[in-house]
C-alpha cells in the first residue's frame, strides 16, 4: 500500500515535519510520498530519510503568463475555485485511483473560509479521480461546523480522525456522516534522536521555554504572553539554581519565527549564563531536548507534544481548541497543566504554574508513566482503519 500526504505546508514548521515522521512509524512498510508546498525545507530537515518529497503546487510569479491566465479566468467567469486546477496540478496529475490520500489535517480547518474551501476542492478533486481521503489528525472549531459547506465537504472524506475529544464530540453532534475515529496525533510517535546537549545543560537542572508570535485572532495576547514569560525567567534566575532553555519551534522568517520573540526574552536578561536560546533543528532532535528538560513551558502544540510524550512535565499555553482538547484527553482536569492566553492578563501566570510543577512534579510524573505509553498505543488504530478502507475498496 502506498500512502500519499498532502497540505503540507513545509518544515520550517516542526510540527508538520513531525507528523509526517510519526506517519512513518505507524505505516512503517508503507512507500510514503509527501506531496509538499514548499520541497526546500522538508530536504534542509532530512524528511527525505522517511518519505519520498514531491511539489504539490506551482508557484506562479506575478504577472507570469499563467498568473495572467488565472485572473482572466476568475474575471470572466467569476470563479475563483478553478485557479486551483492551474496551482496543484502536479498534485492533481498523479491521483491514482484506490490509492490513500492523507490530509496532513492539523488545524487547516480552523482558518479562514478561503483556506477550507481550498481543502474542499482538492477533496472533491481526488474523490473524483478514484482517490480515497482521509482527513488525519484534525481539529475543527465547533462554529465552523453551522456552515452547510463545511459539513458537505467533511462528508465527502472516506475517513476522519479527529486527535482530540473536543473535535471528535462536535463532529458527532453535527451529524457528520463520514466515519470518525478519535486517535492521538501520529505526532506522539516521534522518535527521538539523540545529540551532545547544549552546554546550558551541562552543570543545572533546564526549565525549557517555547514561544513566539500568535496568530487566528489570538495576537491581542501576544504581550501578557511576553510579559509572562519575562516573569517566569525572572523568578527562575532569582528564585532557583535551574537554566533556561529558549527552544523555538516555528521559523518560516524572522518575522513569524519563535526566535523573535525568544531573543526579545534573552535580551531582558543578556548579563545572565544560566539562559540560552537553542539553535534550530529537526523534530527528532527537538525531542530529545525537550526530553532532557525538568519542566517545559510551550506555546506550539507540537512542542507540547514530543515533551509530554517523554513525560516531562508539560505547561501547555492553550490558545486553540487543539491543546486544550489534547490536555484533558490526557490528564485528569485537577491537573493544573494548561495556562490559556486568555489568563495571561496576570503577568505571573507562569510562575504559579511553575510553582504549581514544584510542588506537584511527581504526582505528574507517576501519572504520565502510567498512561502516557498506552495513549500513545491508540495511534494504532489508526493504521487499522486506513488499512481497512484501502482494502475494502481494493478487493479483487
Amino acid at each position: 500500500m502506498r500512502l500519499n500526504i498532502y497540505g503540507h505546508g513545509g518544515s520550517y514548521n516542526h510540527g508538520n515535519e513531525a507528523i509526517v515522521r510519526g506517519v512513518k512509524e505507524i505505516f512503517p512498510s508503507c512507500d510514503i510520498i509527501l506531496h509538499s508546498m514548499l520541497q526546500e525545507s522538508d530536504y534542509t530537515y532530512n524528511l527525505d530519510d522517511v518519505c519520498r518529497i514531491e511539489s504539490m503546487k506551482v508557484d506562479f510569479k506575478k504577472y507570469s503568463f499563467n498568473h495572467i491566465t488565472i485572473k482572466l479566468y476568475e474575471i470572466m467567469t467569476g470563479k475563483k475555485d478553478r485557479r486551483y486546477d492551474f496551482i496543484y496540478k502536479p498534485f492533481f496529475d498523479k491521483i491514482k485511483k484506490g490509492e490513500i490520500y492523507l490530509l496532513e489535517a492539523g488545524d487547516q480547518y480552523c482558518e479562514n473560509d478561503s483556506h477550507r474551501s481550498m481543502y474542499a476542492y482538492i477533496n472533491k478533486k481526488i474523490r473524483d479521480k478514484g482517490g480515497l481521503t482521509v482527513m488525519l489528525g484534525c481539529t475543527v472549531n465547533e462554529e465552523f461546523l453551522a456552515n452547510e459547506n463545511v459539513i458537505e465537504d467533511l462528508n465527502n472524506y472516506c475517513l476522519i480522525v479527529a486527535r482530540e475529544s473536543i473535535t471528535y464530540n462536535a463532529l458527532l453532534k453535527h451529524n457528520v456522516r463520514t466515519k470518525i475515529i478519535l486517535a492521538p496525533d501520529p505526532a506522539f510517535r516521534l522518535n527521538a534522536q539523540e545529540i551532545k546537549l547544549p552546554e546550558i545543560f551541562s552543570n543545572n537542572e533546564v526549565i525549557g521555554i517555547n514561544t513566539g508570535f500568535l496568530k487566528q485572532g489570538n495576537e491581542a495576547y501576544y504581550d501578557s504572553l511576553v510579559n509572562n514569560a519575562i516573569n517566569l525567567v525572572d523568578y527562575i534566575l532569582n528564585n532557583t539554581t535551574y537554566n533556561i532553555a529558549l527552544i523555538p519551534h516555528v521559523n518560516w522568517n524572522y518575522k513569524d519565527s519563535d526566535i523573535r520573540t525568544l531573543e526579545l526574552i534573552k535580551n531582558h536578561f543578556s548579563d545572565s549564563k544560566r539562559i540560552e536560546i537553542i539553535q534550530d533543528n529537526p523534530a527528532p532532535v527537538q525531542k530529545y531536548i525537550f526530553s532532557k528538560c525538568k519542566y517545559l513551558f510551550a506555546l506550539r502544540t507540537h512542542a507540547c507534544i514530543p515533551s509530554i510524550a517523554s513525560r516531562v512535565p508539560t505547561i501547555v499555553t492553550g490558545y486553540k481548541v487543539k491543546s486544550t482538547g489534547i490536555v484533558y484527553d490526557i490528564y485528569p482536569k485537577e491537573f493544573e497543566l494548561l495556562a490559556h492566553v486568555q489568563s495571561l492578563k496576570n503577568s505571573n501566570v507562569f510562575v504559579d504554574k511553575l510553582l504549581w510543577l514544584q510542588e506537584n512534579e511527581e504526582k505528574v510524573r507517576e501519572y504520565s508513566a502510567k498512561n502516557i505509553p498506552s495513549y500513545i498505543e491508540k495511534t494504532s488504530i489508526i493504521r487499522e482503519e486506513i488499512m481497512n478502507l484501502y482494502n475494502e475498496n481494493n478487493r479483487g
